[in-house]
């Protein structure tokens, strides 16, 4: 069988590839980086603009409750491992306290308020955000409690998995570091 080259350039032989597939080639690239662009960040970003409710059922953005440095913390009361983390966190919450420019944002991930005031008293569990149904925590990222998110300026710079050591100091010097950038 004899084959020609009719029409055909030196260039487009070398390729192999018809100038229609390079077209379609193309066109997969361009739809993969704009899939690449658009796809959800999940831990590092932006912090979304979905609601929370309060202790009385009141819907609150979590964009609004954020302090310039905020350590947005999901957990639950039916978590073994967020009911050790939670005294350490709220003794964190309280050593900061003094400093207008962080907070510890505690976020109950479908959970309710009694449950939580049993835990934790009712005085700190009017400081709790409600995320009933887990939307916001998934939005962040979050597949498994605990998870805290270190938002900087609305940011997140930082995702802690599982729980954390609060008290410990490199830790805590990490968080003071983020402040103190701020000033």
């Amino acid at each position: 069988m004899n084959e020609t080259n009719q029409g055909t350039t030196p260039s487009d032989r070398s390729s192999g590839l018809s100038p229609r597939a390079l077209r379609g080639l193309f066109v997969a690239v361009v739809v993969l980086a704009l899939v690449a662009l658009s796809w959800p960040r999940g831990q590092l970003g932006s912090v979304p603009g979905g609601s929370l409710f309060d202790a009385e059922g009141r819907p609150t953005l979590l964009a609004t409750q954020l302090a310039p440095v905020t350590l947005v913390h999901f957990w639950a009361t039916w978590c073994p491992p967020c009911l050790g983390e939670i005294p350490v966190l709220y003794r964190l919450s309280d050593d900061f306290e003094t400093n207008p420019d962080f907070r510890v944002l505690f976020v109950a991930v479908d959970d309710t308020v009694a449950h939580v005031e049993r835990l934790v008293g009712e005085n700190r569990a009017s400081r709790v955000l409600y995320d009933p149904e887990g939307a916001i925590s998934r939005e962040l990222g979050a597949r498994t409690l605990p998870a805290s998110h270190l938002v900087v300026d609305g940011d997140i710079v930082e995702t802690f998995v599982g729980p954390e050591n609060w008290d410990d100091p490199t830790v805590r010097s990490r968080l003071r570091g983020e402040i103190e950038r701020r000033r």
